[in-house]
């Protein structure tokens, strides 16, 4: 199993906990994973062969990640009246 993948398990079984949460959160966190687990590839095999290239356009995804990732924080926030930013 992945790492990316049990962050989405992860999610998935802690956000069942909030009903009616909305379907697009876990897509969005589903496209964050699918991210990130491309991300750590490229990132190996930069470092594996090299390739600078590569890595260079690594860090450079690493903004879209956190953008997503801001995204779905507000998101989410905003479905549990700030409940989610507060315990964090």
């Amino acid at each position: 199993m992945l790492l990316s993948d049990h962050a989405v398990g992860i999610a998935d079984k802690s956000l069942k906990i909030i009903p009616g949460f909305p379907q697009e959160v876990f897509q969005e966190i589903n496209k964050m994973s699918n991210l990130s687990t491309t991300l750590l590839t490229d990132a190996a095999e930069a470092l594996l062969h090299g390739d600078y290239n590569l890595a260079d356009g690594t860090v450079d995804k690493v903004d879209a990640i956190r953008s997503l990732e801001n995204e779905i924080i507000l998101s989410v926030d905003k479905e549990t009246k700030g409940l989610l930013v507060s315990l964090l």
